[in-house]
């Protein structure tokens, strides 16, 4: 019971941190795996290579949007990201329910 407690609390500071670090490019990990599933049939790996090309390629989209969004100056690519991903949450979450995710 110690191991898994101690494990547990490790386990969530470490995705804690993760979420902090990672947190304005977090709903790449939202919408690219959704995107994928169809091509991938119900593969598993091909899922992971699918979603290994197409993430960084979403990211630079974004990347590249934010940039030219506005003539002024710079979107944070967090905002670009999350309205992409918003949109793709609320699909998900009517198509596969809540459950599924």
């Amino acid at each position: 019971n110690r191991v898994r407690a101690i494990t547990l609390v490790l386990i969530t500071v470490l995705s804690g941190a993760a979420t902090a670090v990672a947190g304005p490019i977090l709903f790449v990990g939202l919408i690219v795996p959704h995107l994928v599933r169809k091509p991938a049939g119900g593969s598993v790996p091909w899922l992971m290579i699918y979603t290994m090309v197409l993430g960084p390629i979403l990211l630079l989209i974004a990347d590249i949007g934010s940039r030219v969004l506005l003539p002024t100056g710079e979107v944070p690519v967090a905002i670009v990201t999350a309205f992409l991903g918003g949109p793709m949450l609320i699909w998900a979450v009517r198509r596969y329910g809540a459950g599924s995710l």
